[in-house]
């Protein structure tokens, strides 16, 4: 007897081994991230940030891949520090210059790791957009700024199709050869309230399912909306998934992206992240020198582990 529907995902085993990863987007993506670090990935996640909508997002991946430097120009001071509209709001600078030169320094990690990068997930929250009526710009942080600052939009599917379209030729210049994920985040954006949330999901999963990104789209958000829809699955907040939601759903991803014999291989450091986190009562050294031969018995099969 089956209590539940599950959401069918096409087996695409794109990954056969520790590649470099990109993951870009919401705060799904900084959780997600951490999986991948987890089981040994090179992971770069959200260098400027977390960041909700398609504009933003493009905004910072066509910095990287067109490597559009930073300038004086494109920072404010507040109080006593320096900002960028494109940054998420944590990031403040003491000074001008070191706003400049540490934005650029994230700026060309991202290059080198966009280049490299065996696979890029990209994770859409929302297609709702705060335009700064100072600059006529879409911002990625409101700053805490009255609301009397901006204009809030929702956007078209044809502008997040554009910006879709675009974000696809732009990382496939700088590497024909990654693969691509593209997601949308299910954690619900309430403070528009639950109909403008809905109809935000909505129109970028309409949106993806028209652009380029379509046929390496994976649904996160269906899986939590739809499979996971009890809200025991939820938070306190009832917005964010729990630890044991995430976890479904990385389990879910691996399962479709990742080819049998890697499958197989990422359960000798998923043994091995079991018995680095055991804390035993009686003889820890003895535990401890278990830990170091495992870990030095992985590196010899899988050089290419990142074991942080």
């Amino acid at each position: 007897m089956k209590f539940k529907l599950d959401v069918e995902i096409e087996n695409k085993p794109i990954l056969e081994d520790w590649c470099k990863v990109v993951l870009l987007g919401s705060c799904f993506a900084e959780t997600q991230s951490s999986r991948f670090q987890n089981m040994g990935f090179d992971v770069l996640k959200n260098p400027f940030g977390i960041m909700y909508n398609p504009i933003s997002l493009f905004t910072i991946i066509e910095r990287a891949c067109l490597e559009k430097r930073y300038t004086s120009e494109d920072f404010e001071k507040v109080d006593n520090y320096y900002f960028s509209w494109e940054h998420h709001g944590k990031w403040r600078f003491d000074s001008i210059q070191s706003a400049i030169d540490q934005s650029n320094r994230q700026l060309e990690e991202l290059n080198n790791y966009l280049k490299h990068a065996g696979l890029v997930v990209l994770t859409f929250g929302s297609s709702i957009v705060h335009q700064l009526k100072a600059k006529d710009v879409v911002v990625a942080n409101n700053r805490k700024l009255a609301s009397s600052s901006f204009e809030i939009q929702q956007l078209s599917v044809s502008k997040c199709v554009e910006c879709f379209d675009r974000i696809k030729s732009l990382v496939q210049t700088v590497n024909p050869e990654v693969e691509v994920v593209s997601t949308i985040s299910p954690i619900r954006h309430i403070k528009s309230g639950l109909q403008p949330n809905l109809l935000s999901k909505s129109t970028l999963r309409v949106g993806l399912a028209q652009s380029k990104l379509n046929s390496g789209y994976f649904p996160a958000y269906e899986i939590f909306t739809d499979e996971l829809r009890d809200y025991r699955f939820s938070k306190e907040d009832l917005v964010h998934p729990t630890e044991q939601a995430s976890e479904y759903i990385w389990t879910r991803f691996l399962e479709s992206h990742c080819a049998s014999s890697f499958l197989n291989d990422l359960e000798k450091v998923a043994a091995f992240r079991r018995l680095e986190a055991h804390r035993p009562i009686h003889d820890p050294e003895s535990h401890e020198q278990k830990v170091s031969l495992s870990r030095e018995q992985l590196l010899g099969l899988f050089p290419m582990l990142k074991l942080v």
